[in-house]
């Protein structure tokens, strides 16, 4: 049985910090891996900046964020509507733009387990 039919069956509707979710676009075009520990830090009330920060600048997610061009990472966050043609120039902002849309995205759902990773990359991560 995978993690995620392990949660379906009991209702487990938390976010465990071991364990790794899919932050995913609205359009499904972009994904980004991301702990529950990583999750719980960004989403905090307050200053989320530092938080971020730290995460984008993991290697993790520095790795996975090679597979996106500049091009599909912009037009992820056109989808959010939030940013003018002119702040969407800087790459590694817009990385941590959409880590942190992601991240709340997964943190404010129902069932933020709905969003777990395939067992193969919870191992991984």
């Amino acid at each position: 049985m995978t993690l995620y039919e392990k949660c379906q069956k009991c209702g487990d509707t938390s976010i465990h910090e071991d364990y790794v979710y899919i932050g995913q676009t609205g359009s499904g075009k972009i994904e980004i891996p991301l702990t529950g520990e990583q999750i719980k830090s960004i989403c905090t009330s307050g200053y989320n900046d530092i938080a971020v920060e730290a995460v984008c600048s993991s290697q993790e997610i520095q790795t996975w964020m090679e597979r996106y061009n500049d091009s599909q990472i912009q037009n992820a966050l056109s989808e959010y509507g939030n940013w003018s043609v002119e702040e969407l120039t800087d790459r590694q902002t817009n990385i941590s733009r959409l880590v942190w849309t992601l991240a709340w995205d997964v943190f404010d759902s129902e069932n933020p387990n709905e969003s777990l990773a395939a067992d193969d990359l919870q191992k991984v991560c």
